[in-house]
């Protein structure tokens, strides 16, 4: 990922964090002024239990990284294998969670067309609001950031058309796992083909001149 990209996606995550809550706030307080604040409970109960769930389910995701790493030199097949395996953990938890959080209001929309844009806004902001506060824990490593990020335009596009084509939780998943994993492969498609590897930094010559013999009276040593 370019270096522009990658300060951007850092920046923009404490913006990214403060209008997910205003949502969740204003979203929640719409529904519960429209009495469906029994609707709100289960998100919130997972949102208060996120800093000791998200990283529980995080630890498939850290084994396939771990072996990822352990077998890159001598099995680079195998690191592969296991690199995809976290990325579709990462992608399976994002579009699983989020779902989950549109699917306990959509009853609701369902049920009443006033609580269209309300249950909308709340399944994407409190689906992925916990998510950016989880990324805060390591800013560095923008691809988990990046994720959130492409979560919350394909939940943008895809919870208001399943309404209009009236699919069902499961179906909604699927199409959201799908989508997410799509982009997630033409961004590491993208990085493959068009981003260079940084260059290690280059030793200054003063550097050479002062290690040349050093070298030398090693290799009289021997």
């Amino acid at each position: 990922m370019p270096g522009a990209i990658k300060n951007l996606v850092k920046k923009s995550l404490n913006p990214f964090i403060a209008a997910g809550i205003v949502c969740v706030v204003c979203s929640g307080f719409w529904l519960i002024g429209a009495g469906h604040w029994y609707a709100l409970w289960p998100a919130v109960m997972a949102f208060v239990a996120s800093p000791i769930l998200f990283p529980l389910l995080m630890i498939p995701a850290g084994f396939c990284a771990g072996v990822m790493m352990a077998t890159e030199k001598k099995y680079p097949y195998a690191s592969r294998l296991f690199a995809a395996l976290s990325f579709m953990w990462f992608v399976t938890l994002m579009a699983g969670y989020t779902a989950w959080s549109f699917a306990v209001v959509l009853p609701y929309i369902l049920n009443d067309a006033e609580m269209l844009v309300p249950g909308v806004v709340w399944g994407i902001a409190a689906g992925l609001t916990p998510w950016a506060l989880f990324a805060t824990r390591d800013r560095e490593t923008v691809f988990f950031t990046g994720l959130v990020y492409m979560a919350a335009v394909v939940a943008a596009v895809l919870f208001p058309l399943s309404l209009s084509y009236a699919l069902g939780t499961m179906q909604i998943f699927w199409f959201y796992w799908l989508a997410l994993g799509v982009m997630v492969g033409l961004q590491s498609l993208y990085e493959k083909l068009f981003v260079k590897p940084e260059a290690a930094p280059a030793i200054p010559a003063e550097a050479q001149a002062e290690e040349a013999p050093q070298i030398s009276a090693a290799n009289e040593e021997k």
